[in-house]
């Protein structure tokens, strides 16, 4: 007997009766059709009231439910929904439903798949049984059994870390999205794996009901040399660079501040999480390796990571001292490590100031390591990542050498024109190859910059790297600087210890006439990254205080920026105005002799400051100084 209703849920709602469609249904008579379609049991009216109607009084919502009923019933011509068992209930033999009919469709589908990954593995082709344990995952990624059996699959096949590595997006789904940590049944496979490796017991069965085929077992491993060796893994083909943070110990042994050790641990996992081209290890799985004599090249082969955070926290008189060391796990060495001395006064405040100081400085050390492993790479097999990080290292090491970086970026969006880091880079190598004087087609150079910041904004606006560059170069090429400046505060909400990010801000309030931010963001941002250049931020500190009138200040600095970077134009511009203004004319005509040396454009384009008295301040100095014509753009 054919169901007398017809109900549509997937794309656009519809309802039909003897083939007759009843149409001008309420939103919430929609929404309550389709919640009581998918399940299998009556639901009581007080859950449905609270679910439909969450913002009502309890009164109210349940005044709104008898109405909604009445319409659905009405409208049908008979008890779409009728009581049971206390509840309400849609009668699945009498309304057919699309979303049902798919869900067992799925469910089919999902039970021959697990059939065939257990009849695969039994054969030993795991290749194959882990292909279709990955399809049933994909077809229900909430279903934690699916998981499990990629799991053990995996491991069982030898593809240790992947196994690990599939735990660690089964727990994120199930925290994320249902709030629950996994079952017993998935951390004892977790205890298992880590434990030895798995392989085929032939004497279990294949039932769907209990796709486990393996037990636990020693390994056998060949003699080697080198105990780890084995264990290492491959170069990961993921673009992003792998990361893991232990927990950190705590110095004294005190249990009453276990607890500030631990969440300084976890503080730091969220701030690197924000690193867009970060993998951070979820603390599921790092959090298990405690103790002051970890074996680091252990946990990079059992986690698959390059890179491991480890550290300690000490108390002592009201005080804490937080000690973090980044260490590279292939090879032991140990790229950046600090301190931070913070009263303990407020634990909360002291957690976020040290992860943000750890993730500020850490993400600009690993990039300059992730750019020395891509410069071994054969120049046949770079990949649009590598060819990124040569033109980002090559550009910050002089100003000079952005022509030479934006053919490598140009490569890059050749073979990946969605890779937008590299767009975003190739927009801020277009700004400074006319704001050097280095251009040899300014208006050409400003479009391309222009709509490399756009593009690269539409591909990937929500990476705060990219968001970054693509607002200086849109900033300095005449865009609204309220817009940018917005742009420059979004990137600094999804990562607030984004180094570039602040020199950036800084930046941006300075082309706005805002010194005193100017001034602060700069600042900040060398806080974060003390010892990795993340711009030219000497500079803009300087020009500040050139521009406040505080001259002496202003020149020290421009002079200090001078020597860091002798092929940047700007610095040269502001302290030859610098002096003019001091009335040290002799100084100014010396640096403007300087400055003719590196760029053929010595007066500067000044549009990108929007405050005329500070643009007509530089422009007074320089022509004092000697430069007699005003660039236009």
């Amino acid at each position: 007997m054919s169901a007398r209703f017809r109900l549509i849920l997937l794309g656009t709602f519809a309802l039909a009766a003897d083939g007759r469609a009843i149409g001008n249904l309420p939103r919430k008579a929609q929404a309550l059709l389709a919640l009581l379609a998918l399940r299998d049991r009556p639901t009581s009216r007080e859950r449905v009231a609270d679910l439909l109607w969450t913002p009502s009084a309890p009164d109210q919502a349940r005044h709104s439910l008898r109405q909604t009923l009445w319409v659905l019933n009405s409208q049908a011509g008979g008890d779409l929904i009728s009581a049971k068992d206390g509840g309400l209930w849609l009668d699945h033999d009498s309304i057919a439903s699309d979303a049902a009919e798919f869900i067992a469709l799925a469910n089919t589908a999902m039970q021959a798949l697990r059939r065939l990954a257990g009849a695969e593995a039994a054969a030993r082709d795991f290749d194959a049984a882990v292909a279709a344990a990955t399809q049933l995952v994909a077809l229900d990624e909430l279903r934690e059994d699916g998981h499990r059996l990629l799991i053990e699959l995996l491991a069982a096949s030898g593809r240790r870390g992947e196994a690990l590595r599939q735990f660690e997006v089964c727990a994120g789904i199930l925290r994320r999205e249902l709030d629950v940590t996994p079952d017993p049944d998935t951390l004892a496979l977790l205890r298992q794996i880590r434990g030895g490796a798995l392989r085929l017991d032939a004497d279990r069965g294949t039932s769907p009901t209990s796709p486990a085929l393996y037990r636990v077992a020693d390994c056998e491993r060949r003699p080697t040399a080198d105990p780890i060796a084995p264990f290492i893994p491959a170069p990961a083909l993921s673009e992003k660079a792998r990361i893991a943070v232990l927990p950190f110990q705590n110095i004294p042994d005190n249990p009453d501040h276990g607890h500030l050790a631990e969440g300084v641990a976890e503080e730091i996992i969220t701030a690197l999480s924000r690193v867009s081209w970060l993998s951070v290890t979820s603390p599921n799985l790092s959090f298990s390796y405690r103790g002051p004599s970890v074996d680091l090249r252990r946990v990079g082969c059992e986690l698959e990571v390059q890179y491991v955070v480890e550290g300690s926290v000490r108390t002592a008189g009201g005080r804490t001292r937080t000690i973090y060391r980044l260490v590279e796990t292939e090879t032991g060495a140990c790229l950046a490590s600090d301190r931070f001395d913070l009263p303990l006064d407020d634990i909360l405040d002291l957690q976020e100031k040290v992860a943000l100081g750890v993730s500020g400085a850490v993400e600009p050390v690993l990039q300059a390591a992730e750019t020395e492993h891509s410069l071994a790479r054969p120049a046949e097999l770079l990949t649009p990542k590598d060819l990124y990080l040569r033109s980002y290292a090559m550009a910050l090491s002089s100003g000079a050498r952005f022509r030479e970086a934006l053919p490598l970026l140009e490569q890059a969006m050749a073979q990946d024109p969605r890779f937008a880091p590299a767009a975003a880079w190739a927009s801020v190598g277009c700004m400074r190859l006319v704001e050097d004087g280095r251009s040899d087609n300014p208006a050409s150079d400003c479009q391309k910059g222009i709509d490399h910041a756009w593009h690269a904004l539409e591909v990937a606006g929500g990476d705060p790297g990219v968001i970054t560059n693509s607002a200086l170069a849109l900033a300095y090429f005449g865009e609204n600087i309220g817009l940018t400046t917005g742009l420059i505060d979004r990137a600094l909400k999804l990562n607030p210890g984004h180094a570039r990010g602040w020199h950036v801000s800084g930046m941006l309030r300075f082309y706005a006439g805002d010194l005193d931010a100017a001034i602060e963001h700069v600042e900040t941002s060398m806080r974060l990254s003390p010892r990795s250049r993340v711009g030219w931020g000497t500079t803009w500190i300087g020009a500040a205080q050139f521009l406040r009138g505080r001259f002496d200040e202003g020149a020290a600095m421009l002079k200090l920026a001078i020597r860091e970077d002798p092929s940047f134009p700007d610095p040269y511009r502001f302290l030859a105005a610098c002096y003019a203004h001091m009335n040290r004319l002799d100084k100014a005509r010396q640096v403007v002799a300087q400055l003719r040396k590196i760029t053929p454009e010595p007066m500067p384009d000044t549009t990108h400051m929007r405050n005329d008295g500070q643009r007509e301040m530089l422009v007074a100095g320089l022509r004092l100084a000697g430069i007699a014509s005003v660039k236009r753009g």
